[in-house]
Formats: structure tokens, C-alpha cells, sequence
């Protein structure tokens, strides 16, 4: 019976990490970026592929969208990306020379075929703190 406990737990907690529902580690990550942004509240459905920086994962299930200094937009996906955090890069081809939440992007794993397929979330814009407000 003992036996049979212990693989039921190590079996639901497999379950739980695989499924996302443990991501405190991810979650501090996200928190300690944003904490150098203040939120908006504007959120869009689409960018402009010409406005972006850089594209930078802060952890399965966020990227971080560069447009300028003190511009960002945080895309929250709509489900978890497996390899995102350790990517080598990500594919898309934005459509009319946009990216909307609804477009799907490749995780790049440094092989020559690509990883996951994953969906961008909503933009949400985020404006850089000043060194004063931090």
C-alpha cells in the first residue's frame, strides 16, 4: 500500500509540473521585469512588424516586445510554449507586415528544424520606469 502511494504522488506532482500549474520560478521572473515598467492597461491585437526592437522570452509564457527605450508590450500566450525559455531564437512571418495575437511563431532550438509552434497573446503596452521611480 505504501508503494502505492507514493507513485500516486509522484505521479500527480509529474502531472502538476508538467502541466504549468507549478511555475513559481517562471513567475518571479516575470514579476522582477515588470517591475521596471509601469502598466498601461492599453492592450492591442496587433503590431507593427517595423516597430519592434527586439523579442526577448521571459519565461513559457510571456515575451517581452522592445519598440523603443521606454516602449514595450508584454504578449501573454495563450498557452504554455515548451522550449521558450531556452530558445535560440523564434520564427514568424507577419502577414501585411504585422504580428497579431492570433499569429503562430516557431521556437527555434538551434537544430535545423524548428521546435514548438506557438501563438502570440494580446499586446499589452508597458512604459519603462524612469531611474527616479524605481
Amino acid at each position: 500500500m505504501n508503494c502505492l502511494l507514493k507513485a500516486i504522488v509522484f505521479g500527480v506532482l509529474i502531472g502538476l509540473a508538467m502541466s504549468g500549474a507549478y511555475a513559481a520560478p517562471a513567475s518571479g521572473k516575470l514579476q522582477s521585469v515588470l517591475k521596471k515598467y509601469e502598466r498601461t492597461g492599453e492592450t492591442r491585437r496587433c503590431l507593427s512588424r517595423h516597430s519592434f526592437g527586439s523579442i526577448r522570452a521571459i519565461d513559457d509564457r510571456h515575451l517581452l516586445i522592445r519598440v523603443s527605450p521606454r516602449t514595450s508590450y508584454l504578449s501573454k500566450l495563450p498557452h504554455r510554449c515548451f522550449g521558450l525559455r531556452f530558445h535560440e531564437g523564434i520564427a514568424y512571418k507577419p502577414a501585411a507586415g504585422q504580428v497579431c495575437r492570433t499569429d503562430t511563431f516557431y521556437v527555434l532550438d538551434g537544430t535545423s528544424s524548428h521546435g514548438s509552434a506557438c501563438g502570440f497573446g494580446p499586446f499589452e503596452k508597458l512604459r519603462r520606469k524612469s531611474r527616479k521611480s524605481k
